[in-house]
C-alpha cells in the first residue's frame, strides 16, 4: 500500500474528507487506497484556519 506523507492541518484534513484533492509535481499511474502519514511538519500560520472546526490534529511532539 502507498503512503502520502503531509504536513498538518493537511493530513487530518484528507484523512477527513475536507480537502479532496492534493497535487504533486511529479506523476504516478497509482490508483487505489493509501495511507495518509501526518509528519513531523506543522503549517502553524494555515492551522489557525481551520481551528473551529474543531478537528483534532494530531502530531507528535518530542
Amino acid at each position: 500500500m502507498k503512503v502520502l506523507t503531509l504536513k498538518q492541518p493537511w493530513a487530518t484534513l484528507v484523512a477527513e474528507g475536507i480537502k479532496k484533492y492534493e497535487f504533486r509535481s511529479w506523476k504516478t499511474n497509482y490508483r487505489g487506497k493509501i495511507l495518509i502519514h501526518a509528519g513531523t511538519g506543522i503549517d502553524k500560520k494555515e492551522l489557525e484556519k481551520f481551528r473551529d472546526l474543531n478537528l483534532e490534529f494530531p502530531s507528535k511532539k518530542y
